[in-house]
């Protein structure tokens, strides 16, 4: 096997093993008009106060080897419907968080495009993924 085939095998490894010991894998929505960078401290970023709003748990999927060799690990699409009578709110991007109660912030991102949630047929889907760039080869 290529050495560069067993870096890519062991860092989706790594991934899975990481994601199997989330507990509770939440998807929640932010306002902020930001820029998502490594950088970026998640917890800063401003949720949705109304009363439509409630974060989800996912369930990430199988890691996977993209062209460039990174690799990828995608969330089931979760939809947030608009349900209530609050003020509208404008949705920027998502959060992925594990551990509910203490969380640790594990990825972000920007929608296409800011969504207005204010009427009851307004939804956001959303499909959280986290990528690892390629391993560079020596």
């Amino acid at each position: 096997m290529a050495s560069d085939a067993l870096q890519h095998a062991q860092l989706a490894a790594m991934i899975t093993a990481y994601i199997t010991a989330l507990t509770t894998p939440t998807v929640g929505l932010f306002k902020d008009v930001t820029t998502i960078t490594p950088l970026t401290n998640l917890a800063l970023l401003n949720q949705p106060t109304g009363s439509w709003y409630t974060a989800k748990t996912g369930t990430y999927g199988r890691v996977y080897e993209n062209q460039d060799g990174s690799c990828t690990v995608e969330m089931g699409s979760l939809q947030f419907n608009y349900t209530g009578t609050d003020p509208s709110e404008t949705i920027v991007g998502w959060l992925v968080w594990g551990t509910p109660l203490t969380p640790v912030y594990l990825s972000g991102g920007i929608l296409p495009a800011p969504v207005a949630m204010g009427t009851t047929l307004d939804s956001v889907v959303v499909t959280p993924s986290i990528t690892i760039p390629a391993i560079p080869q020596s």
